[in-house]
Parts: structure tokens; C-alpha cells; sequence
């Protein structure tokens, strides 16, 4: 600082005996010692270049209140708190503020309040870091969504209960990825009471309504297909592929039935399985194909007289004359291939030999038909010759009683 800049003129702002120290050669401010209130003042000019208190350091204290020492601004304890807007002291190890007509205590102040329930209106203002904490809910304590509280989600002490609609009709929207439920747990309820899908089943229960599964696609071009496949491990033995409709409990028992299609892996073979196939529950295949086989062969428990009762056809009827047959000819119906014998015992017809078989009967069913048909017309036609001479007899009979008659009136008159 020069020498011009220091004017010991007195200051108007203060009464003789005030000291100021001017600073800067336009005066714009000034240290001002006020000896009427024995007072230390450092003045800045103002907006209006008008000289104004910044800093103002009173006396009659014995010791200093704030120091600066090595560039940090220290409170030094005044033993006692603020008691208006706007001061801030040391009161022992506390520093202290009097703010919005309340005094708070700024010794933590470098890690914030001590419970977050104290700040009333929080805000984030950037992400929030837990650190490797938790954030912890009471049970029905919600966490809720949207700007009209519209989701929430909850512990109700046994059940996570997420609410889409606690306001409005909104629902649930995974936009990617997949629901994985570890290889644990299960979807109950789907839609209604008893719609389950768990590790082992899928239950359609919803009530006395229809249910249906359906597969559907919208695809036009390109073999798309909308199909269910019923899957079985590759050379799988004791494994079976079945589609089953059950009434009741399916055991076969009155108002009980049951039928099962299945492939039978170890067997090689696709079937119908009747659960009551003689009226006692006893289950039995109705037919078979087996693999590598274009035909079905049926079982033996075929109505009597399915076929219509001509020599060809009697071989193929489980019943000739109301006496069993089938049993009795077994091993011969094997042998010509009418019947098939499955390794596990079981005898069923063989439909590619049946089928020539059938096609031999229905010609000679047609040849007898053609016979019956030329004889009967034979009949016809020597019925109307007979006819024709009856009538001719009659037409001649009729004449001669006109004759007759002719006489007689002739004789009268």
C-alpha cells in the first residue's frame, strides 16, 4: 500500500475521535475504529457506492471469538448459544447455528443429520448408493410408484404382494428378458382360484367354466405350425409319452372312465389304452401301431358279427354260430397272419393282412350280389310272363261269357 492511500481525515458515519483507515485511492473502503462504541469496522462500498459494515468485531471480551490461523477460520467457544437469526457460536465442543427460529447443533455437520426421519421433504440429487447396506421395510410398509401413488409393493408378513393397480388399471410388463424362478416355486392362481403351474403340472381349476389351452399362430406362410409336443428322452426305456382323458378319477369304475394315447418307448408302440374294457376296471390296449407300421392292429374284442356272414369273413369273426371262435383258433389265425402276437402276450389283428383279406370279402359279397341280382331279375321277368298269360286267359274267358250272354238274350226275344 502507498502512502496516498492512507487519509486520517475523519469520516462522517462517526463522531471526533473515530479513526478510519481509508483503502484505495478512491476511498471505496475503509477500517474504521468507532471510539464511541469501541468498535472495530471493515466498510466495502455498496451497490449505491455507499460505505457499508462487512465486518465488525466488538471489544470488552478478553478473549477472541473467531481466529484465522493457517488459512482455517476458527470459532473459539463463546459459552453460550445464538439467541438470533443468523448467529452462529462455539458453546463448549458444539458449534451452533440459529436458524429459522429454531438454534440447531452443526457439530456433525460434515455427516449430515443423524436420522434421515428428521428431513421432512428429502430429495436426491443424484443416485442413491446403499454402500453394501439395506434399506428396510416394516411388514405393510409400501414401497410405492408413480406420481398418483400407482403401484406399490409390500411384505405382508408371509407373502411379497406387488399391486399394479393400487391406483387405476394398470398391470405387470416384463418388456424383456424372461421370469426365472430358479427351478424353485410356482404360479398359482393364474387368473383364477386353482390355476396352477408348479414343477411337475400345469393346472387349469379355475371353476365350473370351460378351460381351455390353446396354441395359436398368426403366421400364414413358411410351414408354421401351431402344435403341442409331448416329449421323452431319446432310447428311453420304462418311458411313456401319453395324452389321457379322464372323467372323475379315471379308474374305470362307473362314472369313472378313462383313455390314454400313449407311445410306449420300451415297446416300441403307439396306443389306446381302455381303463374298462369288460365292464370290471380292466385295463387293455384297443390298438396298436408299432413302430415302422403304416396300420393299426386292433384288438381282439371285436363286436360279433362285425362282418357280414360269408365263408371269408367268418374266418376273421371272434364268434361262428354264438360259440367263441377266436381262442379256439388262435394259433392258426397267427400263423395266417390274421392276428398278430406281441412279445408281452398280448394278440391283436394285424391290419395289413386284414386288409387284403377284407378286400377278398367284399369282391365275393359284390359277385354274390351280382348273382342274386341277375337271378332275381330272371324271376321277375318269368313272373310278368305268367301274368301276361293269366291275362290273356282272362281277356278270353271274358269273351266267351259275352257270347254267352249275346245267345241267351236272343233265345228271350
Amino acid at each position: 500500500m502507498t502512502q496516498a492511500s492512507i487519509n486520517y481525515q475523519i469520516n462522517p458515519r462517526f463522531v471526533p475521535d473515530d479513526l478510519p483507515l481509508w483503502l484505495g485511492n478512491a476511498k471505496d473502503s475503509a477500517v474504521i475504529y468507532d471510539a464511541t462504541a469501541d468498535e472495530l469496522t471493515l466498510q466495502t462500498q455498496n451497490a449505491s457506492a455507499v460505505l457499508t459494515d462487512r465486518i465488525r468485531v466488538e471489544s470488552g471480551i478478553n478473549t477472541p471469538f473467531v481466529e484465522f490461523v493457517a488459512g482455517k477460520l476458527r470459532f473459539l467457544d463463546a459459552a453460550a448459544d445464538p439467541g438470533a437469526a443468523g448467529e452462529v457460536t462455539r458453546n463448549g465442543a458444539d458449534l451452533k447455528v440459529y436458524s429459522g427460529g429454531a438454534l440447531r447443533n452443526l457439530s456433525n455437520v460434515g455427516s449430515g443429520i443423524s436420522n434421515v426421519v428428521e428431513d421432512t421433504t428429502p430429495q436426491l440429487g443424484g443416485n442413491l448408493d446403499v454402500n453394501g447396506q439395506t434399506i428396510l421395510f416394516d411388514d405393510n410398509e409400501n414401497l410405492t410408484f408413480g406420481t398418483g401413488s400407482d403401484a406399490t409393493i409390500r411384505y405382508d408378513g408371509t407373502n411379497l404382494v406387488i399391486n399394479p393397480r393400487a391406483v387405476g388399471g394398470g398391470n405387470v410388463l416384463i418388456n424383456a428378458g424372461s421370469i426365472d424362478l430358479n427351478n424353485q416355486g410356482s404360479l398359482l392362481n393364474v387368473g383364477a382360484a386353482g390355476n396352477d403351474w408348479t414343477q411337475t403340472s400345469l393346472t387349469l381349476s379355475g371353476g365350473a367354466a370351460t378351460q381351455v389351452i390353446t396354441v395359436q399362430t398368426t403366421g400364414t406362410t413358411g410351414n408354421v405350425q401351431s402344435r403341442i409336443d409331448i416329449k421323452i428322452p431319446a432310447s428311453s426305456t420304462n418311458t411313456t409319452a401319453r395324452l389321457r382323458f379322464i372323467e372323475g378319477d379315471g379308474t374305470g369304475s362307473a362314472g369313472n372312465m378313462g383313455y390314454e394315447i400313449g407311445y410306449i418307448a420300451e415297446n416300441a408302440w403307439l396306443s389306446l389304452n381302455s381303463h374298462d374294457t369288460d365292464g370290471s376296471s380292466t385295463d387293455a390296449d384297443i390298438w396298436r401301431i408299432p413302430d415302422g407300421q403304416t396300420t393299426i392292429d386292433a384288438n381282439t374284442t371285436w363286436d360279433a358279427n362285425v362282418f357280414d356272414n360269408y365263408d371269408d369273413a367268418l374266418v376273421l369273426s371272434p364268434y361262428r354260430e354264438g360259440v367263441m371262435n377266436m381262442e379256439q383258433r388262435q394259433t392258426e389265425l397267427i400263423r395266417m397272419g390274421v392276428l398278430r402276437q406281441y412279445k408281452d402276450g398280448w394278440v391283436g389283428y394285424n391290419d395289413q393282412r386284414m386288409a387284403a383279406l377284407l378286400a377278398g370279402g367284399i369282391y365275393q359279397n359284390r359277385a354274390r350280389i351280382d348273382r342274386n341280382r341277375q337271378s332275381n331279375q330272371n324271376t321277375l321277368t318269368q313272373h310278368k310272363s305268367r301274368l301276361f298269360e293269366q291275362d290273356r286267359r282272362i281277356e278270353s274267358l271274358k269273351q266267351q261269357v259275352n257270347t254267352v250272354q249275346a245267345e241267351l238274350a236272343a233265345l228271350r226275344g
